[in-house]
């Protein structure tokens, strides 16, 4: 199969769903190695599941390893994701990454998409909250970059002494947490053309029980943004 990013992939999306992944890469000409390997792998996946559960894994999964879809993608798809993988992907650690390949790196659909699976976690939503809030930071502390990402966006508000500030697609909400927490920023508006991702974002903020005077620097949800 067709795998960009090649084994370490394979096992970041497999092996969280109890696969054990056999890979071995597949040279361009077996006659020329010096030419290097393409981007096909030999894979054997094994597991002990129900045959619907395998399909739905297989029927996400494989254009995600693709990364290269041959078609228009529109919202149609995320139902398609969504349906297919409504039962395991929102507690997968690497959903995002799924919900970005599958969705040809389209960032309006996979912030929607997320937003969805988001609103569709457990029944307690503080419960929810706090376990999407574990797993997220547990992701993003093997993803060194976005912590530099997030503190180098603070380090200048800090320096500039920003006092209102614009997030334009803040998704779920963790850099308007983070100016909450370590600046002294008056106003903050979290803007993002998914509602969904816009309840998320709500939601992790605790909006409902924020006091009034930091409710007034924090986020409301609203049509298009939080203000």
């Amino acid at each position: 199969m067709p795998c960009r990013g090649g084994e370490t992939i394979l096992r970041r999306l497999f092996e969280p769903l109890g696969y054990q992944v056999a890979a071995t890469a597949i040279p361009l000409d077996p006659n020329f190695p010096q030419w290097g390997d393409s981007r096909y792998v030999d894979v054997t996946l094994t597991a002990t599941e129900r045959l619907r559960d395998l399909l739905e894994h297989l029927f996400v999964l494989l254009p995600v390893l693709d990364d290269d879809k041959h078609y228009w993608v529109g919202p149609e798809e995320i139902e398609k994701l969504l349906r297919r993988g409504g039962d395991w992907l929102a507690t997968h650690p690497d959903r995002e990454l799924i919900a970005r390949r599958y969705l040809r790196h389209d960032r309006r659909l996979t912030n929607e998409a997320l937003g969805r699976l988001l609103a569709d976690e457990a029944d307690d939503p503080d419960e929810a909250e706090a376990a999407h809030d574990a797993e997220e930071e547990a992701v993003e502390k093997r993803i060194s970059l976005n912590d530099q990402r997030l503190a180098a966006v603070i380090d200048q508000i800090r320096e500039v002494g920003g006092r209102r500030v614009v997030d334009l697609g803040c998704g779920g909400g963790a850099l308007v947490k983070r100016i909450l927490s370590d600046t002294k920023a008056e106003k903050i508006l979290g803007v993002d053309v998914s509602y969904r991702a816009l309840e998320g974002a709500a939601r992790r903020l605790h909006l409902d029980t924020m006091a009034p005077r930091q409710r007034e620097r924090g986020a409301r949800p609203g049509s298009t943004h939080l203000s």
